[in-house]
C-alpha cells in the first residue's frame, strides 16, 4: 500500500468487473446453446449434454468468473488451468479431465476459400461485370467467383487433409521465376459467404477505431500462398495451343492441402498423388 492509498476490497473489485464478467457469462451460455444444438443435429450419442467448460485469457483466472460461470451452470464442471493465456494452444487444458482426453477436430469459425476464373456468362454474370477478366491463354473472357472449400462450423478433423483443386497456365518453357506461383487464401466471417469477392471493410478507413475487422462483411485475405511448381516433373505438364496465333503453353494440375496442426494452418502441395513440399504462407 501507498501513503495516501485507499484500500481495494474484493467487493470492490467485483463491483467494477461486473459487466465484464455479464458479458463473458452471456458469450458462454450462447456457445453452449450452440454446441448443444449442433450435438442433436449431429445425433451424438451423448445428445446434448456438455461435459466441461474451460476457462481461459485474461480473464480465465478469475476466481469470481469461474464462480459466476459454475452458479450459471451448475451441471456442466468448470475448469481452469493453470496457463490461461497458452491453454488452447498448448493443450494443457486437457490435463485437468478425469481421464485422458485428444482435441481430434476444430470448428471452423469462418469460410476459407479462393477466387477462381470461371467462364462468363453473359446472362448469369451481367450484374458482376466488375469482376469480368480476358483469360490471355485460352482467350476466353472470365469472371472471378469465390469457391469456399472450409465452410464456416465445419469440424476440421486434425488428422485429414482438406484438399483445395488448383490449376496454373505456364508458357511452354517457364523460367524460376515463373514456377513460383501465388495465390490469395481468402476468408469470410458473415454465415452466408458471398459468391464474388466482394471486399466491403477490407481495409480499415482513416480514423476507424474497430479492431476486430476480420469479423466484419466482405470477403478479406487470410495469407499470401507461394507455391514452388519446380519440383513437378515435365510429365504432369499438359500442352495447350493458344487459339489465335498457335503459340504453345503448358497447363499443370495440382492440390493445396491445408491440415490443422493446433492453432494454425499448415499448407502443402501435391500433384498426380504425390506430396512435393511445404507452402509458404505469409499473413
Amino acid at each position: 500500500m501507498h501513503p495516501g492509498a485507499s484500500p481495494w476490497l474484493p467487493q470492490g473489485r467485483q463491483a467494477i468487473f461486473e459487466p465484464v464478467f455479464k458479458e463473458i457469462d452471456r458469450l458462454t451460455a450462447e456457445q453452449i446453446n450452440e454446441v448443444r444444438i449442433k450435438r442433436l443435429e449431429d445425433r451424438h450419442l451423448k445428445g446434448s449434454k456438455i461435459k466441461a467448460i474451460f476457462l481461459v485469457g485474461g480473464f480465465g483466472s478469475s476466481l469470481f468468473l469461474k464462480e459466476a460461470v459454475q452458479k450459471a451452470h451448475p451441471d456442466i464442471q468448470v475448469i481452469q488451468p493453470e496457463n490461461v493465456w497458452s491453454a488452447i494452444v498448448e493443450g494443457t487444458v486437457l490435463s485437468k479431465l478425469p481421464q485422458q482426453a485428444t482435441v481430434v477436430s476444430s470448428v471452423a469459425e469462418r469460410h476459407y476459400g479462393v477466387s477462381a476464373g470461371q467462364e462468363y456468362d453473359a446472362v448469369r454474370s451481367v450484374e458482376h461485370d466488375v469482376w469480368k477478366h480476358r483469360d490471355e491463354w485460352e482467350e476466353i473472357d472470365r469472371i472471378s467467383r469465390m469457391t469456399w472449400y472450409i465452410i464456416k462450423g465445419d469440424d476440421l478433423d486434425r488428422e485429414r487433409s482438406i484438399s483445395f483443386p488448383f490449376f496454373t497456365q505456364l508458357p511452354k518453357n517457364p523460367s524460376k521465376e515463373q514456377l513460383n506461383v501465388s495465390y490469395e487464401l481468402s476468408m469470410c466471417a458473415p454465415d452466408a459467404a458471398p459468391k464474388y469477392p466482394e471486399a466491403d471493410c477490407k481495409y480499415p478507413e482513416p480514423g476507424d477505431v474497430r479492431t476486430n475487422l476480420t469479423d466484419a462483411p466482405g470477403v478479406k485475405k487470410c495469407c499470401s500462398l507461394e507455391i514452388d511448381l519446380s519440383a513437378v516433373p515435365q510429365e504432369h505438364y499438359k500442352t495447350k495451343t493458344k487459339p489465335s496465333d498457335g503459340t504453345k503453353y503448358s497447363v499443370v494440375n495440382y492440390n493445396l492441402l491445408v491440415k490443422i496442426e493446433g492453432a494454425r494452418m499448415v499448407f502443402a502441395f501435391e500433384c498426380a498423388g504425390k506430396e512435393y513440399g511445404m507452402v509458404n504462407a505469409e499473413y
